[in-house]
């Protein structure tokens, strides 16, 4: 039983995320079309339903769940986060790990996913409930002299929603409602923007995990061998009860027999497999971003201000990244420089970065206040 729920589990949840993460709702492929139909079709669908059923009040609520879900600040991929990956690891520690040490598998790496493990939910914390560079009235002046404007896509002005001058590579985020330095995306995993003052956290801990699914996939794969090898599969003789019949071994045949037999071992090797693949890529992305000392923010602003100025029929090519250094000069900015915000946690592990603006705008308003009336 728990060998079928696994297998859906890995069909289901992650062929949504990858028809999710790789479909195009307006592309004619054909995981577009799943893409359409279950990301597009399926909620009309559903919320067609639920107006039958409950009357208007049915899509109102449903709204109401996806907005806070999706366009507010809150726990709830977080959580999901922590359940599939505490959840899968402690399957793991059930099925697979009593197969360490093998004869492939030396002693040692009985405590290797655990280090790991531990590595990974630090820096999850660290990347959650850091600052992630909140500009504030008091920081902003130092923000502001940190990076240079380009005068293409970023020019001296003001946020209207924070009240304070907009640094160069800065952002207002609409889900937390502050102004991030240097900011990079904000991410549902962490439920925190990614910027300046934890952004070496965020690709410290997708590196970690590309490292832990990676590490996940070879204990695996040497764990089934082991047992092929343990077992003498390879030269065994299978016979089905069926049908009476008996067949030589085969990769097929092999193959059957540790899906029936290691139905979870095989399951977290395969999703160890995938998630590693889409991990390495994902860190790999977001390292050469580092390396030409651009945000995915700024990449998405360079192309847009480049396809402008082409459609003005004026010169795109002077939309250039004034940032880039060197890329050896711009990891030890990442780094090793001093930050001009995200010194910090956040206020407590359960105050949001809006929280926190909002509690420094409050007592810089105070403080100005007080300055002007000390010169009056």
């Amino acid at each position: 039983m728990f060998g079928f729920a696994a297998i859906l589990y890995l069909v289901v949840v992650v062929g949504a995320v990858l028809i999710f993460m790789f479909g195009d709702p307006e592309g004619t492929g054909f995981v577009d079309y799943l893409h359409w139909g279950l990301f597009v079709r399926m909620p009309r669908l559903f919320k067609s339903s639920l107006r039958l059923c409950c009357g208007a009040r049915g899509p109102q609520a449903a709204d109401a769940v996806w907005k806070y879900v999706v366009h507010t600040p809150n726990p709830i991929v977080q959580i999901f986060y922590l359940i599939v990956v505490l959840g899968g690891f402690l399957a793991w520690i059930m099925y697979a790990h009593p197969w360490i040490p093998n004869i492939n598998l030396p002693e040692y790496h009985k405590m290797g996913a655990f280090a790991i493990m531990g590595v990974c939910l630090v820096l999850f914390l660290l990347a959650s409930f850091s600052d992630p560079g909140i500009v504030t009235r008091d920081n902003v002046e130092s923000c502001v002299r940190q990076f240079p404007y380009d005068h293409e896509v970023f020019k001296p002005s003001a946020c209207k929603t924070c009240d304070t001058l907009k640094p160069a590579r800065s952002k207002h985020c609409a889900l937390c409602d502050v102004c991030v330095a240097r900011f990079d995306h904000h991410c549902i995993w962490i439920n925190n923007c990614v910027g300046e003052g934890n952004h070496h956290y965020f690709l410290a801990f997708v590196t970690a995990h590309a490292i832990l699914t990676t590490y996940g996939t070879y204990l695996g794969v040497q764990i089934l061998r082991a047992v092929c090898e343990e077992r003498h599969l390879w030269k065994a003789t299978f016979f089905d009860p069926k049908t009476g019949q008996r067949f030589k071994a085969d990769g097929w045949i092999v193959t059957q027999f540790l899906l029936a037999q290691h139905t979870v071992v095989c399951f977290l090797t395969i999703l160890c497999a995938i998630m590693a693949a889409v991990l390495i890529g994902f860190a790999g992305w977001h390292l050469y971003l580092v390396m030409v000392n651009m945000t995915t923010n700024e990449l998405h602003k360079y192309r847009v201000q480049r396809w402008v100025l082409n459609e003005m029929e004026e010169d795109p090519s002077r939309v250039k990244n004034i940032y880039h250094k060197g890329w050896f000069s711009n990891l030890r900015e990442f780094f090793c420089s001093k930050r001009s915000t995200g010194q910090g946690l956040l206020v407590s592990l359960t105050a949001n970065p809006a929280q926190v603006a909002s509690a420094s705008k409050t007592e810089g308003s105070e403080q100005h206040q007080s300055h002007t009336h000390a010169h009056t």
